[in-house]
């Protein structure tokens, strides 16, 4: 079994400061972090500002500032389960997985979101 101490080197790809693709309800945003930031609030500029930071950081800084949704505590963990989901269903990323349990269990993860 590999131990991952830190999202760095070859396993930076798992940090959701990675550049990849990130759908939220029709835009697309740079990586998990930049979607996840966004999601804290319902306002459009809000969004939109978080969607072209320069970088997650900023993006968790402007999200940190925006006025936050009143469900945000009920939703952020499925929302994040579901971001998280997306990202390793890219093929590339999805390959870059070491072995098939981490991608069965994402898979399991997606199926209890469905039961509930």
């Amino acid at each position: 079994m590999t131990v991952i101490h830190a999202f760095a080197g070859e396993w930076d790809f798992l940090s959701n400061y990675h550049a990849a693709p990130a759908p939220l309800d029709g835009e697309v945003y740079p990586s998990v972090e930049h979607a996840y930031q966004a999601a804290k609030t319902e306002d459009a500029d809000w969004r939109k500002q978080i969607r072209k930071a320069s970088d997650p950081e900023e993006a968790k800084r402007l999200g940190r500032a925006s006025p936050h949704r009143a469900d945000w505590d009920q939703v952020k963990l499925p929302l994040m389960r579901e971001l998280v989901g997306a990202k390793f269903r890219d093929a590339v990323l999805g390959e870059r997985l070491h072995g098939d349990q981490l991608r069965t269990w994402l898979t399991s993860q997606d199926r209890k979101g469905q039961e509930q």
